[in-house]
């Protein structure tokens, strides 16, 4: 008996099969507020900026009314491991200093995304409890957006 990859290639006796099942993972954290200390974010935390603007700046449509720092994990970690391992280091790398990531919150807001992208159309993921804490100290919702990037 044939075996498939996915549920289209199924339907399609393998004829819409993808060559190679692709799974890509990123998590990433965003502070935004106003008057937001840049300098003094990387230098808590040991880690630069993926992208940053402050109130004011343009990317050419939008004036953005707050300060935004973002980190994403694929600045050191490759997108095709787990997204276990991309949650386990930004747990490590922001709850070191969570009574500063507290405070930053406070003043501000912080949102943590995690994203799981993949041509499946048949994939999920197991997410242990541990990888939730960052979500639970800061009490913040957990958000997972899952992208289907077709063949």
């Amino acid at each position: 008996m044939r075996s498939f990859k996915t549920i289209k290639g199924y339907l399609t006796n393998g004829n819409a099969e993808p060559e190679k099942l692709l799974f890509r993972s990123s998590t990433s954290v965003r502070i935004e507020g106003l008057d937001l200390d840049f300098d003094f974010i990387e230098e808590q935390f040991q880690v630069k900026a993926t992208k940053f603007h402050k109130a004011g700046d343009t990317n050419g449509y939008v004036v953005f009314e707050e300060d935004m720092w973002l980190f994403d994990s694929t600045d050191i970690l490759d997108e095709n491991v787990s997204i276990v391992t991309h949650m386990e280091l930004i747990n490590s790398i922001f709850l070191r200093k969570r009574k500063i990531l507290q405070d930053l919150n406070k003043s501000g807001n912080i949102t943590i995304y995690c994203d799981y992208l993949t041509n499946s159309d048949i994939s999920g993921i197991e997410i242990p409890n541990h990888c939730f804490k960052i979500y639970n100290k800061l009490g913040i919702s957990f958000n997972l957006s899952f992208g289907y990037i077709g063949n």
